[in-house]
């Protein structure tokens, strides 16, 4: 139900850009046409996935008290040296190294900032 929004925006995209590319011919009309309601049904069909994700994450949209599937990240009691740790090295296979990305200073910052979360 998620993808389907995206294809068909995809669709409609290509039927749009078709309609410009062949506009002297006849069926450049059509194209636009299909292109139109295409776009529309994308919209339409984007509240079925919004309304799934919602469904899914049995309304818990910012990660807490998702009991025991998700637990919040917020409640978790991790020292700033272990956060320091987990962004420049990663979880291997669940989360990636920022090392590359961030400095050191970079780090510090990152984790002062989500010490102010709790």
């Amino acid at each position: 139900m998620t993808h389907f929004p995206i294809a068909l925006l995809l669709f409609s995209t290509g039927c749009d850009f078709a309609s410009v590319m062949f506009e002297k011919l006849p069926f450049a009309r059509g194209l636009r046409v299909v292109s139109y309601y295409g776009l529309a049904v994308a919209a339409l069909a984007s509240l079925g996935a919004v309304v799934s994700g919602i469904a899914l994450t049995k309304g818990d949209l910012w990660g807490r008290d998702a009991g025991e599937d998700a637990p919040s990240l917020l409640k978790l009691q991790i020292i700033g040296a272990h956060r320091t740790l987990v962004i420049q090295s990663g979880i291997k296979g669940e989360m990636r190294s920022f090392s590359k990305k961030y400095y050191a200073q970079d780090t510090v910052a990152i984790v002062a900032y989500l010490k102010t979360l709790h």
